[in-house]
């Protein structure tokens, strides 16, 4: 675990996968990670009115496997896997800004927010990969929470059947055919942020997965 926050940077881009999927999708998966890469939890962190202008963030972590209750509420998002042999829960909460200390530490982070918008936006799981040392320079790869991203992407991407179309200002639509897919069942709900596209063939589907992100 990065003991101190202020002495790090992000080195690179980090990873990404975005996509469009349904609460038991996103549910499924956390839930699907392998023991051996654990044991888990998930911090989560939400924002309190104090007073007008005014707001306190405050963190709880609580175990993976309530990870549904919490999307179905959608009052707590995005979400940080925690590995808690690698980071510890009590050292993680006495951060002033535990996401921030998470992020650093290889925890990877999931946004799924499908409570309360009109429009569902696309979900997302995100990795801090790289830290250098602001000092020495020195580069650190988390490994443990490259595993871990590495391990659901390998569940997401062949569920990501159908390629998405956006609106533009314009008026005029687009397909995305690469960067932004969707599940085939949340192809059926129409709820979200981009319509459901042509389904991709299994050849377009094949060289997604070996596609490094």
């Amino acid at each position: 675990m990065i003991r101190n926050e202020s002495e790090w940077e992000r080195a690179g881009r980090g990873k990404e996968l975005q996509f469009f999927a349904t609460d038991a999708e996103i549910t499924g998966w956390l839930n699907a990670l392998p023991p051996t890469q654990g044991p888990y939890a998930l911090l989560v962190e939400e924002l309190v009115k104090l007073r007008p202008g005014k707001f306190e963030s405050r963190a709880e972590v609580i175990p993976l496997n309530e990870v549904q209750r919490e999307i179905e509420t959608g009052a707590r998002f995005p979400y940080w896997i925690v590995p808690t042999d690698l980071v510890p829960v009590d050292d993680l909460l006495e951060y002033r800004e535990p996401a921030v200390a998470a992020s650093l530490s290889g925890c990877v982070m999931v946004y799924h927010r499908s409570k309360g918008v009109i429009k569902q936006n696309a979900s997302r799981i995100a990795l801090v990969d790289k830290l250098r040392h602001l000092q020495s320079g020195a580069l650190v790869t988390n490994e443990a929470g490259l595993a871990i991203f590495k391990t659901l992407q390998r569940m997401i991407k062949p569920q990501l059947k159908y390629s998405t179309v956006r609106t533009l200002r314009n008026g005029k639509t687009e397909e995305d055919r690469k960067h932004i897919l969707m599940t085939e069942a949340a192809a059926t709900r129409g709820e979200y942020a981009r319509q459901p596209g042509q389904q991709l063939s299994p050849a377009s589907v094949c060289w997604m997965l070996w596609c490094p992100q």
